[in-house]
């Protein structure tokens, strides 16, 4: 689910919940209608805090993931260009071996 709507899905679910528990104590005699409606209003921003709450929360948890990622990608692409600095350094001590002999052929020869 997209972390932008978060809010109001907890919001309306809570509403909802409430709203149905609530029209069912209406109907029944067992609350006023006026005190069901100051429930529902209650129960509306408590969701919404709690909403707010979890949105921050996942937002949190993904930044710290994000974060995370880019640090394991940053240490990647330093490990492959150290192992392309030691690539180029065993060339270049390979290359200076095959001169090192061939000068030495060349002094065997005459």
């Amino acid at each position: 689910m997209d972390e932008k709507y978060i809010v109001q899905f907890v919001t309306l679910l809570g509403g909802a919940v409430v709203s149905i528990i609530m029209a069912y104590r209406v109907f029944t005699h067992q609350v006023d209608i006026n005190f069901a409606l100051v429930v529902l209003l209650f129960a509306i921003v408590l969701f919404f805090i709690i909403g707010r709450i979890v949105r921050r929360i996942l937002y949190s948890i993904k930044k710290e993931n994000i974060e995370r990622a880019r640090q394991e990608q940053e240490l990647e692409r330093m490990r492959r260009e150290e192992e392309e600095e030691n690539l180029q350094l065993d060339d270049a001590e390979d290359s200076e071996e095959d001169e090192t002999a061939s000068e030495e052929e060349i002094i065997n020869e005459k």
